[in-house]
């Protein structure tokens, strides 16, 4: 009778010992990911704008998990065809539009990883993910039922960032930041929207507040001891750099230069004694008064553009058709997440499908004669200049019409198709020529250039001042 019971008692040791505690659930693992990969959460975080959360990755490894799970029922996963099995779950939750801010956000944030998932691959820049889930298969044995005890995805708010003081100068609108950082308890770093309700005058000199409302973004919780409620202190000052005879404090000159890339003079010598607080600070765009710069932010703050994981924004950089349509429909608020399109090569489950969508719905872009839009096409500046103008047609903002002007450098190499765009947007101030006279209108466009021309279009629109 000893023998059998201690025969019993070294079995069920012998189970314990390979089967780890049912303890460790998705959410623990996802708490590892985190620890172990913490840049990797954030990118994609800040590149979701809002729409990612930590309890969507949590959803998305506990259907992974399940995923993995009902594979394995029929064919054992092992650590061999772990990643083909990976990409296949991926590709079908993917597909999902639940899951579809996550494909957006790991594509701005890690720009050609969907072609290589495409092709049956796990890309570098998706390592941790792999890693994660190879050790909750492995490690944790999580091949069996789908975990039960993920039921708590939210996280929880712990920590809320102070807010710096803004200096405006009197009589001057202050510039609030539109969000403040919070971390959670995984110590991910969150943006958490800014509604402001009490904005002081600035009739006077003096030290004011203005108090607001911070919006907690679905799938987060404040801890205890933490409040809705934020202020900001508003330091009103006295115009101080008017030297009282018509100048600014620089001999006159305010000239600005003139910048290469759209011709427009960039008043680079502005009144910089208010403080701005932008919702990201890139660290080759320095500073926010030059044309390119002040564009860039603006953009920036709100919400149409974003940069990449290692603080750059790479100005210099050509720019997709499908990207350049996410920027210009955010910015102008006319995203529908249901739009349809008939374009033939916009799939279901493309991360842009719904910004194309509404694009095309708006009579802002139609695609090539042969039903195609060729998304991943860098876009030139014609057609980029050709969709400013419609937007700016659209809204009856054009105050002249396309007059042909001195003959480009290159006027010939202007397509047909948008010559009289081109004009316009020239005759209106929001384009004009090189210092060498040239508008290199069938050229790539640079993110910058981009931005540039778009912000141009809304001031002109009266949605930025």
């Amino acid at each position: 009778m000893m023998k059998k019971i201690l025969g019993i008692v070294l079995a069920l040791a012998l189970v314990f010992s390979t089967v780890p505690s049912m303890a460790y659930s998705v959410r623990d693992a996802y708490r590892d990911f985190v620890s172990q990969h913490p840049g990797f959460v954030d990118d994609l975080i800040e590149a979701g704008e809002g729409e990612v959360t930590e309890a969507l990755i949590i959803e998305l490894l506990a259907d992974i998990q399940d995923f993995l799970a009902r594979v394995n029922r029929s064919t054992p996963i092992t650590r061999a065809n772990l990643e083909k099995n990976l990409v296949q779950a991926v590709e079908r939750l993917g597909s999902q539009t639940k899951y579809a801010p996550i494909i957006a956000a790991i594509t701005i944030a890690y720009p050609g990883t969907a072609g290589q998932v495409a092709k049956g691959n796990i890309p570098a820049e998706l390592r941790p993910l792999y890693d994660t889930v190879e050790s909750m298969i492995f490690d944790h044995n999580m091949l069996g039922d789908i975990d039960n005890g993920n039921n708590d995805t939210a996280s929880k708010i712990v920590e809320i960032g102070e807010l710096s003081d803004i200096t405006v100068t009197k009589g001057a609108s202050p510039k609030l930041p539109s969000s403040v950082s919070a971390k959670s308890d995984s110590g991910v770093e969150v943006r958490l929207p800014i509604n402001w309700t009490n904005i002081p005058s600035t009739g006077s000199t003096g030290t004011f507040t203005a108090n607001g409302t911070i919006e907690v973004p679905e799938g987060y919780e404040l801890a205890s001891g933490l409040s809705t409620a934020i202020s900001v202190t508003v330091i009103v000052e006295a115009k101080s750099n008017n030297d009282g005879n018509g100048n600014n404090g620089n001999n006159g000159s305010n000239r600005g230069d003139r910048n290469p890339v759209t011709g427009s003079n960039n008043q680079g010598n502005e009144d910089t004694t208010t403080t701005v607080t932008h919702k990201f600070k890139f660290s080759d765009v320095p500073s926010d008064t030059t044309e390119a710069g002040k564009a860039i932010y603006a953009l920036s703050d709100m919400g149409a553009i974003s940069g990449y994981p290692d603080g750059t924004f790479l100005p210099g950089n050509p720019i997709t058709r499908a990207e350049f349509t996410r920027i210009f429909v955010s910015a102008l608020g006319i995203h529908k997440d249901d739009a349809q399109t008939a374009l033939l090569d916009i799939a279901n489950d493309a991360w842009y499908r719904s910004y194309v969508a509404s694009a095309v719905n708006n009579g802002l872009i139609s695609g090539y004669p042969d039903g195609t839009f060729l998304p991943d096409n860098q876009i030139t500046r014609a057609e980029v200049m050709t969709i400013i103008w419609r937007i700016l047609n659209n809204n009856n903002a054009l105050s002249a019409s396309a007059v042909s002007p001195a003959p480009y450098a290159d006027d010939s190499a202007i397509p047909e198709y948008a010559r009289n765009y081109v004009y316009a947007l020239a005759a209106n101030g929001i384009v004009s020529a090189s210092a060498d006279n040239k508008i290199t209108a069938e050229v790539p466009a640079t993110r910058e250039q981009c931005a540039i021309m778009l912000y141009n279009a809304l001031v002109k629109l009266g949605k930025i001042k």
